[in-house]
Parts: structure tokens; C-alpha cells; sequence
């Protein structure tokens, strides 16, 4: 180790703490105090006063101890103490007794100075030697921890070789945490690509397998070009051009060259047969305009179960303020015209003579109204109209 302590020359603090007589010289070793006292000897220093006036530090009547104390404080051997030189040792002194106070108890122990002083001393010399170890234990405790983790034999030092083996160690694990960084990415890259590639394939797969595609103009064709051509299940066009219901019996045809005689329409022949699809409802002349335009016929009954269908022309709403939604409604066919004021109904005069002839003539009741004509019966008569299409919409009377 480039700090080595053995053979090292006594501290000043020794040869202080000799002098003041906290260790005193053995009797059996006369020889060395007498000559330490001839070094203290030689050693001429001068006190100089506040007046400028000069005191030998020899003619002092003084213990020798103190004498060797006050030559130490001429810190730049110029053989002179000044005033500067005792306020800078004072001040010295008070940083050494704080700093070197290692338990905190406000005391400086002769121990606590020793090691204090051995410490700085051991320092200061590893930077002048250029040392390659670093003492560590007088630091923190946390640091202590973390150059401990450096220290691989445990000397309580941190040598050059073990910073440098630290060093590599740290650097090597950036190396390894940025390699496999770029691993990582390669890999995120790697399955992005085959993710699009499966997408890609995949599309690719089901656009080859496609039997007929669309064109812009809506129509289906096959890969040939060819139109594809649809069929029901339930339904198929005879050579007549009827739909027909699929698996029904045929017609039997009559064989090339003969003559033959129909009998009669076959029952169960298969003929599709339709029919159109109306909506009833009563009717009121709260229901709005855009109703009855789609209003085709209507139903009069009686309670004797006799009805009668009338077809209707047209319509119209009339403004009319001793009516009781404010509108009656006019709807007319070729038979004659019924009046609507909410769910009350009249007819007028051809279409009463028309009632009549078919045989409803108890519909009507009272007398002829002026303007209506004659009111229907709300109990015996029910009016109902049918529709191509009706919106769940009514007016509110």
C-alpha cells in the first residue's frame, strides 16, 4: 500500500503532548528527553509584542513546554510570532477542537485529537504520494456502504484497481442495458412487420377465395367476368313468366303436334297468389292530410253485420269553427261524399240514397243537418278506413 504508517516520524501533536508532560518520559530513558531539550534549544524564536517590541522566547520564565508550544505557532519559520500568527493557530485550533470532536460531547479528548490528527495526516500524504488507496470508513455511513460494495478484500480502503474493476463493471452493464434496448426494439420491429405480413396475407387469401365480386355499378359478377345470377329457395318463374311456389305440382302440357282441351284450373296449382296489403283504422278528422292521401277505401258497417266497401276519390279539410277539432273532413267517391267532425260522420244526399238502396238505411238518425246532411249512428254504424300507409300519428283535438 502506497500509505504506510509503520516508521512514520511522530506528530507534532506528540511532541506537544510529551512536552506538556501528558506522557511523561520514563525514568530509564534520560537520554532521549535530554535530547529533545537540546533541539528545543536551538530553536530560536522571538515573541514580537502589540508596540513593536520583541521578546526571546529562551529568556522567558517559563516551563520549556510552553516555550517548545509558542515556537511551534511560528507556523512560517521566520522566527518570528506575530500577532497574525497566534489569531490564525487560535483559529486553527477552534476548527480543530469542533471538527475533530468525533462523539459530539463538546469535549476533545486527547484520543479523539490523536486520531484526528493521524487521519489528516494519512491524507495529506496519500495526495502528496499520489497514493493508490482510499480510506473510507471516516466518511458517512450510507457512503460507507456503497465503497464497502468496491472494497473486495476489505481493507477498510478502496484501491485504484478496485475503482477501475467498479468502473468497467458499471460500464458494462450500460453496454448490456442499451444492447438490449436495441433488442428490444429489433424485436418490437421484427413483429410489427409480421403482424402487416399476416394482415396482408390474410386479405390477400380471402380476396383469391371470393367466388364473385362487386363491380362499381352494383352488380355481382364472377372471377370470369360472368353476371352471377340468383335464385329464391321458396320461388321460381314459370316459362309463362308466374311465380310459382318451388316442388308444387305442374300443370300437365300438352304433347308436340296433338291438340288438347284444358278442363278447368287445376286446384293446388302452385300459382303464387298476392294480394295488396292495406292498414285499418277508424277514421277522425284529427288524423293529418298526409293520412288521408293515402286513404283507398273505406268500410261502413251496421250491427247487423251488413257492409258495405266504397272506394275513395279524394278528400278535402275544411276550416270550420262551429265544428269540434276546428276542420271536417269531405271524403267523396262516385257514390257520394261522408263528412267527418272528429268521430262523428254524416253523408249527404246521393250517398244516403246509395246507403238506402243497399239496404243500410237504419245507419242514419234525427233529422238531416243543415250543411252535413244526415248523421250516421256512433252505436250502429262504425267507419273504417284502409290505408297504403299510415304513420302512428294523431292530431290532438
Amino acid at each position: 500500500m502506497a500509505c504506510n504508517t509503520v516508521g512514520e516520524q511522530p506528530t507534532p501533536l506528540d511532541d506537544i503532548g510529551n512536552a506538556v508532560g501528558e506522557q511523561p518520559t520514563p525514568p530509564d530513558k534520560p537520554v532521549v528527553a535530554a535530547s529533545s531539550a537540546a533541539v528545543l534549544r536551538k530553536q530560536k524564536s522571538e515573541l514580537v509584542n502589540a508596540d513593536g517590541t520583541t521578546l526571546d522566547i529562551e529568556e522567558l520564565n517559563v516551563p520549556q513546554t510552553l516555550k517548545a508550544l509558542l515556537r511551534e505557532l511560528d507556523v512560517d519559520a521566520s522566527g518570528r510570532i506575530t500577532e497574525e500568527n497566534l489569531q490564525d493557530s487560535l483559529s486553527v485550533f477552534k476548527h480543530l477542537k469542533a471538527g475533530l470532536d468525533s462523539d459530539g460531547s463538546g469535549q476533545l479528548t486527547h484520543e479523539e485529537m490523536q486520531d484526528g490528527v493521524d487521519l489528516l495526516t494519512r491524507l495529506l500524504k496519500g495526495k502528496r504520494e499520489n497514493s493508490t488507496d482510499m480510506e473510507y470508513k471516516h466518511l458517512p455511513q450510507c457512503i460507507q456502504e456503497v465503497m464497502g460494495e468496491w472494497d473486495a478484500d476489505g481493507s477498510g480502503k478502496v484501491s485504484a484497481s478496485e475503482l477501475a474493476a467498479a468502473a468497467k463493471a458499471y460500464q458494462k452493464i450500460q453496454q448490456e442495458g442499451r444492447l438490449m434496448r436495441k433488442i428490444i426494439l429489433g424485436l418490437a420491429v421484427v413483429i410489427l412487420i409480421l403482424m402487416v405480413g399476416i394482415f396482408v396475407l390474410s386479405f390477400a387469401a380471402a380476396e383469391a377465395t371470393k367466388e364473385m365480386r362487386g363491380s362499381n355499378d352494383g352488380v355481382m359478377s364472377t372471377p370470369s367476368g360472368e353476371v352471377v345470377k340468383l335464385s329464391s329457395s321458396d320461388f321460381k318463374v314459370a316459362e309463362d313468366g308466374s311465380l310459382i311456389i318451388r316442388g308444387a305440382p305442374q300443370t300437365a302440357t300438352c304433347p308436340a303436334g296433338q291438340t288438347c282441351r284444358r278442363l278447368g284450373a287445376a286446384t293446388g296449382s302452385g300459382s303464387l297468389k298476392v294480394s295488396q296489403s292495406e292498414t285499418g283504422r277508424q277514421l277522425s278528422s284529427t288524423l293529418p292530410d298526409q293520412s288521408f292521401k293515402e286513404l283507398k277505401s273505406l268500410t261502413l258497417k251496421d250491427n247487423a253485420n251488413h257492409s258495405v266497401k266504397i272506394s275513395i276519390n279524394n278528400f278535402q279539410r275544411v276550416r270550420l269553427k262551429s265544428s269540434k277539432c276546428g276542420s271536417i273532413i269531405n271524403l267523396c267517391s262516385e257514390q257520394g261524399c261522408i263528412i267527418l267532425d272528429d268521430y262523428s260522420m254524416s253523408a249527404d244526399e246521393v250517398m244516403e240514397r246509395f246507403l238506402e238502396a243497399a239496404g243500410m238505411g237504419n245507419l242514419f238518425e234525427g233529422r238531416r243537418l243543415s250543411g252535413f246532411g244526415r248523421r250516421l249512428s256512433s252505436t250502429d254504424g262504425m267507419l273504417e278506413g284502409f290505408f297504403n300507409l299510415l304513420d302512428d300519428v294523431e292530431w290532438a283535438c
